[in-house]
C-alpha cells in the first residue's frame, strides 16, 4: 500500500509540472503572439526570439483586483510622457508574475470601453515595477 501511495504521489507531481509547463508555454506563445503582431519591427526584433527559445519568459498581465478580467473595465491607465508611457494601476493573478521578464500588459490609453485599451511592454527591471507577496498556491509549485 505504501508503495502505491508514493506512485500516486509521484505521478501526481509529474502531472502537475508538467501541467504547469504548458500553461507557461500557452502564456509565453499568446505574448510573443502579441508582440509579433501587435509590435513594431524593434520590438519583435528585441523581445520575440529570446521568447521562442525560453531563454526569456513572459507574463499577460489583464486581470486587475476592481474589475476582474472584463478587458472593457479595466482601470490600469497609462499616461505617454516623452518617448515612455507612465502606467499607474495594479494587476492581480499574473502567471510567473515576479519571476517573469517581461509583462505584456493591458491598460488604458483611451476613453470607457474596448476601444480605449493598449498593450504595453514593461521588462522586469523597469522603476516602479513592483509585486505583492507570493501567493502559496494549492500544488506548491
Amino acid at each position: 500500500m505504501k508503495n502505491r501511495k508514493n506512485f500516486r504521489k509521484w505521478l501526481l507531481t509529474l502531472l502537475l509540472r508538467r501541467w504547469l509547463q504548458i500553461w507557461q508555454n500557452g502564456t509565453r506563445s499568446m505574448c510573443v503572439w502579441m508582440i509579433d503582431t501587435f509590435g513594431n519591427e524593434e520590438q519583435r526584433h528585441k523581445f520575440c526570439p529570446p521568447l521562442c527559445t525560453m531563454t526569456k519568459f513572459a507574463s499577460y498581465c489583464l486581470t486587475e483586483p476592481e474589475s476582474g478580467s472584463d478587458a472593457a473595465s479595466l482601470l490600469t491607465s497609462a499616461k505617454r510622457q516623452g518617448d515612455h508611457y507612465i502606467l499607474n494601476g495594479s494587476k492581480a493573478f499574473i502567471s510567473g508574475g515576479g519571476e517573469s521578464d517581461i509583462y505584456v500588459v493591458m491598460c488604458r490609453t483611451g476613453g470607457p470601453g474596448p476601444k480605449g485599451i493598449s498593450c504595453i511592454i514593461v521588462e522586469k527591471g523597469t522603476p516602479g515595477l513592483s509585486f505583492g507577496k507570493k501567493e502559496k498556491k494549492v500544488s506548491g509549485y
